[in-house]
């Protein structure tokens, strides 16, 4: 019986040590691997969590380019587009083309563009020439049946006189799909009253302002020139616009011939103003200085005495600083200041689309 007793003891041992042992083992293997698929679990959330954030970021970029592309460019200048014609040489011209320059160098070209039409011809191969070369945005309609735009200025004692070719390709600029978007996402539009001498035009830029923002600036710089406008043209771009700007000479015209009886310029400006619901009225009056009134201010600035090449493009230029700055935040004194100093650099140089001084160039670029 002494030894029976280990011998029991160990075959018992040796049984049930080898179910434990081997219990012990598959325990041992179960809890790796739920450990392994528990980190296997987690990489897969991770791994989930980072595609979800890559994805939320890339929409978010992508929404973020198809905003900037949506606002940009923020200011429109629309109309004629020509060259100014002085003798054996020629210059860029076009009011509102020089307006969306202008305001290109004070916010960056990138958010200014030029739309008119032009001829398919050497006058219109060499805008886009220049265009390309100061860095001007635009949309320039194709037009194979009316010449390029031509205007000749002859000047006299530095104020110019302009001699107007009449059906070109700017007399019929089309409302395309890309026109239209612009509009839907400008901030700022400036046009005038020459551009509409052609019902194309004319059909065109009404349905360009139509289709801006309630936030959009419309400037209607309503630019009198010759016979080129009538009382109806006047009144529908009144009644358009939120902005308009006017000359010493422009201004008895407009109050003649809507039957306004003022005492003063002011008076005449702010009976436009109630009567077309006009925001802003810039008015200038050459060397004798500019105003600006607005509901509920007025300012006023001399003209800086400098040495005058020529005008050309001075009244544009004046416009694309005074909206540059505004739309950049600076008060109605600072922005007429601003107005005052790039008009008066304008009319020291040749052309209406001079480069302007790194000082005035980057006084907006940098607030």
């Amino acid at each position: 019986m002494g030894k029976i007793g280990p011998i029991i003891y160990k075959t018992l041992e040796g049984i049930f040590g080898g179910v434990v042992s081997s219990i012990l083992t598959w325990i041992g293997i179960v809890v790796v691997g739920i450990i392994v698929l528990v980190g296997i679990v987690k990489l897969i959330v991770l791994a989930n969590k980072k595609m979800m954030e890559m994805k939320k970021q890339r929409k978010e970029t992508r929404s973020k380019i198809e905003r900037i592309n949506d606002i940009s460019p923020l200011v429109c200048g629309i109309g004629e587009c020509l060259w100014d014609v002085m003798g054996d040489q020629k210059q860029l011209g076009g009011a509102p083309m020089n307006f969306a320059f202008h305001v290109g160098q004070l916010l960056g070209m990138d958010k200014s563009i030029a739309i008119s039409s032009i001829g398919n011809d050497k006058n219109g191969d060499n805008i886009v020439e220049e265009y390309n070369k100061i860095g001007l945005r635009h949309i320039l309609a194709i037009n194979n049946s009316h010449k390029t735009g031509v205007v000749n200025v002859k000047l006299h004692k530095g104020i110019p006189n302009y001699e107007i070719v009449e059906d070109v390709a700017w007399d019929y600029i089309p409302f395309s799909s890309e026109i239209k978007k612009k509009a839907s996402n400008a901030r700022a539009v400036c046009f005038g009253t020459l551009s509409q001498r052609s019902i194309a035009s004319r059909s065109c830029i009404n349905s360009f302002i139509d289709a801006t923002p309630d936030s959009c600036m419309r400037i209607f710089d309503i630019n009198l020139r010759q016979n080129y406008y009538t009382k109806d043209i006047v009144d529908s771009s009144m009644h358009r616009c939120n902005v308009m700007k006017l000359n010493d000479e422009e201004l008895p015209i407009v109050c003649k011939m809507f039957g306004i009886e003022k005492n003063t310029p002011e008076d005449c400006c702010r009976e436009i103003m109630s009567s077309w619901g006009i925001n802003t009225i810039i008015y200038t009056c050459g060397a004798e200085g500019s105003y600006i009134f607005t509901q509920d201010e007025m300012s006023y600035k001399d003209t800086p005495k400098v040495n005058v090449v020529d005008t050309v493009g001075a009244g544009d230029s004046f416009t694309a600083a005074f909206c540059a700055a505004i739309l950049k935040g600076l008060p109605l004194d600072e922005a007429h200041q601003l107005a005052v100093d790039v008009s008066a650099y304008v009319c020291t140089r040749q052309g209406a689309m001079p480069e302007l001084p790194e000082k005035i160039r980057g006084s907006l670029m940098n607030n």
